[in-house]
């Protein structure tokens, strides 16, 4: 998603409507209300919506390259000079 925001394919609001999409087909996610699903975010600025879909499931939040570890509040207009 990280890539799809940056190279510019997707808005954030289409990014956080495609996490929801993909939460729902998640065929086993409703037997504990995701609590033993995992989830792995470069920064959860792409799914801000995460805590009405996924509050109770694992995340995992890999450290990252230089710059993605930031908010996106934190982001210059320039993000051609971010990898």
């Amino acid at each position: 998603a990280c890539c799809h925001q940056v190279g510019g394919i997707y808005e954030f609001d289409e990014l956080d409507a495609k996490h929801e999409a993909v939460v729902q087909r998640l065929p086993y996610f409703g037997r504990s209300g995701g609590a033993d699903h995992i989830f792995s975010f470069h920064y959860v600025d792409l799914f801000p919506s995460w805590r009405k879909h996924i509050p109770h499931s694992i995340f995992l939040t890999p450290e990252t390259e230089v710059g993605f570890e930031r908010s996106l509040d934190e982001f210059t207009e320039d993000q051609s000079r971010f990898p």
